[in-house]
């Protein structure tokens, strides 16, 4: 089967030679060098599954260049991570002076203006505007953007994730509960230093939920309607104890009103 050759060879001394991750055997090199899509999706949230991708480009790749001065490296991949390939190689263009054209082709228009000097600019000028809106129109952009969550569409569809260990409120900075006498094991978050990036893992014990609270209450954030393309009906329910608070239970779903008032 031709589609499952990893190498093919011409007449004129050239060959590809297909490979993936953690692949490539010794003395094999090429005057382009391709990656795509290096990391899976359900492996983007693992620091070792991220840190091996990190390591076999730079210290495997890195050297299969037929000649270092000439060969095009090129990394094409929709962004999962603020720390995967791309961040990592966008990082290492501020500290270390590594060159790279950075093609950012974001779903929607963000407002930024794009330009390589390979000659690519970003003719779109109205925030919002479609990037392919004949391959995806405003209909199926909306479908897709509702099936996936927030970090998806940040990442996967405009190329710009966001932070996993959170922006303005760290995964750090939150505490746990379980019920009283129950014995679960420690929540584990990832901790991102702000000046080096280094990530070290933090263990989060649960406290016990108390038995009676000062204060409870409900906060609701309603839409009415129950669509593919509707914003969703968001419910949390919050008890107090002192300085404490608790989050007992929430609701996300794309809801009528009838559906809502049920919920509440």
């Amino acid at each position: 089967d031709q589609n499952q050759k990893t190498r093919f060879d011409n007449n004129k001394t050239g060959y590809r030679l297909a490979t993936s991750v953690g692949g490539l055997g010794t003395g094999e090199g090429g005057d382009f060098i391709v990656v795509d899509d290096p990391t899976k999706q359900a492996d983007a949230h693992s620091l070792p599954a991220r840190e091996s991708v990190k390591d076999w480009w730079d210290n495997t790749m890195s050297t299969r260049g037929n000649n270092p001065d000439k060969v095009v490296k090129v990394v094409i991949m929709q962004r999962l991570h603020e720390e995967d390939l791309t961040g990592h190689l966008l990082e290492k263009m501020k500290s270390d002076g590594l060159h790279y054209e950075h093609l950012c082709l974001p779903a929607r228009y963000d407002g930024n203006d794009r330009v390589t000097s390979i000659g690519f600019s970003d003719p779109r000028k109205e925030k919002g505007d479609l990037l392919w809106p004949e391959r995806f129109t405003p209909k199926a952009l909306a479908e897709l953007e509702s099936s996936m969550d927030s970090y998806a569409v940040a990442g996967q569809l405009q190329q710009k994730p966001s932070p996993d260990a959170g922006g303005i409120f760290k995964k750090a900075h939150w505490r746990y509960w379980k019920p009283a006498g129950v014995t679960l094991p420690p929540v584990v978050v990832e901790v991102v230093n702000d000046e080096t990036k280094a990530i070290t893992l933090m263990e989060i014990e649960a406290v016990d939920l108390p038995s009676r609270f000062d204060e409870q209450m409900q906060s609701w954030d309603l839409a009415f309607k129950d669509t593919k393309s509707s914003d969703f009906v968001a419910g949390q329910t919050w008890a107090r104890v002192g300085v404490s608070k608790y989050m007992l239970d929430y609701f996300k779903e794309r809801a009528d009103i009838n559906a809502t008032i049920k919920a509440i």
